[in-house]
């Protein structure tokens, strides 16, 4: 974990990894819905996923995971183990930063304006 440019903490490759190669695999914390409320007046509420009907916290660097377009990563979700994975979706370099489309291909809005692509 480094400072990245105009997005505060980032992930950055220590090893190369090729397109398809796993990253991480981390559990997650799910938050009861009873507590969406409480959690949206904290920090944490950037660091979440949507999970089922409430939302969950990834535990580990997937968490850190900065937004970019193109991205190199992605995430799948294992509902049933409680899992995130981070999988290469392009080939990464030692030192290039781990990004992933948090838009889904421009599907969803961002709730902060996307740094310039060329940072």
């Amino acid at each position: 974990m480094l400072d990245s440019p105009g997005a505060g903490r980032g992930v950055f490759a220590s090893e190369s990894f090729v397109k398809g190669q796993w990253l991480e695999t981390a559990p997650v914390l799910v938050i009861p819905a009873a507590q969406l409320a409480s959690l949206r007046e904290t920090g944490l509420r950037y660091y979440v996923w949507n999970w089922g009907s409430s939302v969950a916290v990834g535990l580990g660097i997937i968490s850190l995971v900065n937004h970019g377009v193109p991205a190199n990563a992605k995430w799948s979700a294992d509902y049933l183990a409680g899992e995130l994975s981070l999988i290469a979706v392009d080939d990464i370099e030692i030192g290039e930063e781990v990004l992933v489309d948090y838009s889904r291909g421009g599907t969803r809005p961002l709730p902060f304006d996307p740094r310039p692509a060329d940072e």
